[in-house]
């Protein structure tokens, strides 16, 4: 087959993950792009590109399918904590109220852009920035 069917079939696999998730589909696109290139190197019958193509998109997929969605998808290293999650990490951030309260009453607080039920040790009023202590189940103690 001709180089240019290759591309062709390797650039139409890549835009159809945009369609369709999973993160799979892009190898066997890129494993056809590498055989077009092979075949404009050196010619081979269609059976050994056939082969070529199953080969490197196997490899490609098992080889890389672990580090290529973070490039895709984004990340951050400051991630929001989950409700099950050890809090340690959250002691010494930084909130802001929402829902102001008086000592030892409930307000809200937005903490690394999720809202929380927040046990205030002093009076505070909305928009002020407080000091995360520590966690208790659900709720933020803030100073």
């Amino acid at each position: 087959m001709h180089p240019l069917l290759w591309v062709f079939a390797g650039l139409s696999l890549i835009l159809l993950e945009f369609a369709v998730p999973g993160f799979i589909i892009f190898f066997f696109g890129a494993g056809a792009l590498l055989v077009a290139l092979l075949q404009w190197l050196v010619p081979a019958p269609p059976v050994w590109q056939l082969i070529c193509w199953a080969a490197f998109s196997a490899a490609l997929l098992f080889g890389c399918r672990r580090w290529l969605p973070r490039t895709f998808r984004g990340g951050s290293s400051k991630r929001p904590l989950d409700a099950g999650e050890d809090f340690d990490r959250a002691a010494g951030g930084n909130a802001v109220v929402v829902e102001g309260a008086a000592a030892g009453e409930i307000g809200k607080v937005e903490f690394q852009g999720s809202l929380w039920n927040a046990r205030f040790e002093a009076d505070r009023a909305a928009g002020e920035r407080v000091t995360v202590l520590r966690r208790e189940n659900l709720t933020l103690i803030v100073h």
